[in-house]
């Protein structure tokens, strides 16, 4: 009997997760970790029609009618749901019931002798285009906490990434216990100027496809957004990530600390310009022991941007993110540091 009403409590928790109403993700609201936070606030503002199934989600105690207490490790933090890679098959195991403690997160020093080139220190099979280096394959995995409305969430997600020639394939996926994933995928031409995007896919509950015309200089934004110009420079909200590790790979030191560079990124809807400004080197403390870094900030992006973002790219991961970590105005959070790599 106890084990019937378990079942159909957790089946509301879905029920009700799968038939919350969707809403507009206002612009400057699109990143792909800002995805996480607006999934995450969809379920704060509808906590009060789960009522206990809420109560169970974030682990707490209840007293059924049987007087069976039961604690249930059903909290929103408490599950972790690995994410898929872009090459591995899906793992059909089920998710455990309580996550373990998080790691730490990074803590970071400054160095102030030179960071490493990428092939001296990473170890990675390069790919070269002109002035940009680029690791030929790299497969990452992430923890991240998101912090929101006072809760604390925890979740994977995992980069991967795969070059051959002029051609690359990049995807993102992220998971969230009980809410589901958001992934990206990019795939495009590297050349001498750069990754140059030619698809962008952004799924979250949606599936969004933004597809870019070079022969007539055109961005196509998802689901009749309409189109853009398109600049020799534009990135999508995935590639960015790749532009700066192809750029930061082909450089030598010393490296041009204090100089802001600005991208032209495009979203599924949305296109916006991107300053980044790289600010110093690090040495990095993660998972994966201390990591030599560069910490990049990117700037505001127009003048009431209440979103402040800074990477901690590692030239022994391909000059991918080591640590990315993202604050809202009104205290919202995300940090991302890596955990491990995948050969």
């Amino acid at each position: 009997m106890a084990g019937l009403m378990i079942r159909s409590l957790k089946t509301e928790v879905l029920i009700e997760l799968m038939e919350m109403p969707s809403r507009e993700v206002p612009r400057h609201e699109t990143d792909q970790s800002l995805g996480l936070i607006q999934l995450f606030k969809r379920l704060h503002q509808h906590k009060a029609s789960l009522g206990l199934c809420w109560t169970l989600k974030l682990g707490v105690s209840i007293a059924l009618g049987l007087g069976l207490g039961l604690g249930l490790g059903l909290g929103l933090g408490l599950v972790v749901v690995q994410a898929q890679t872009l090459t591995s098959p899906p793992n059909n195991s089920p998710a455990p019931s309580s996550s373990p403690s998080p790691s730490p997160s990074p803590s970071s020093t400054p160095v102030s002798h030179p960071g490493s080139s990428l092939g001296a220190s990473s170890g990675l099979t390069q790919l070269r285009h002109g002035s940009y280096v680029w690791p030929q394959a790299q497969s990452l995995e992430y923890k991240m906490e998101l912090k929101t409305h006072g809760f604390t969430l925890h979740a994977n997600a995992t980069m991967a990434w795969q070059a051959q020639g002029s051609n690359y394939q990049a995807h993102l996926e992220m998971r969230l216990p009980w809410v589901g994933s958001r992934t990206q995928h990019s795939s495009g031409i590297l050349s001498d100027t750069g990754v140059q995007p030619v698809s962008f896919t952004d799924k979250q509950r949606k599936e969004l496809t933004v597809t870019v015309d070079r022969e007539h200089n055109s961005i196509e934004l998802a689901d009749h957004a309409g189109s853009v110009p398109l600049q020799k420079e534009h990135q999508d909200a995935l590639s960015v990530y790749f532009e700066l590790a192809g750029l930061l790979g082909g450089m030598s030191a010393p490296y041009p600390l204090g100089q802001t560079l600005t991208l032209p990124v495009f979203m599924a809807q949305t296109t916006e310009n991107w300053p980044f400004k790289l600010i110093a080197q690090e040495n990095l403390m993660t998972p994966l022991g201390e990591l030599k870094t560069f910490k990049i900030e990117r700037l505001k992006r127009f003048p009431t941007d209440s979103q402040h973002v800074e990477l901690w790219l590692a030239p022994s991961l391909g000059f991918l993110p080591a640590r990315i970590l993202i604050d809202q105005a009104g205290g919202d959070r995300i940090e991302q540091w890596v955990e491990s790599r995948k050969p």
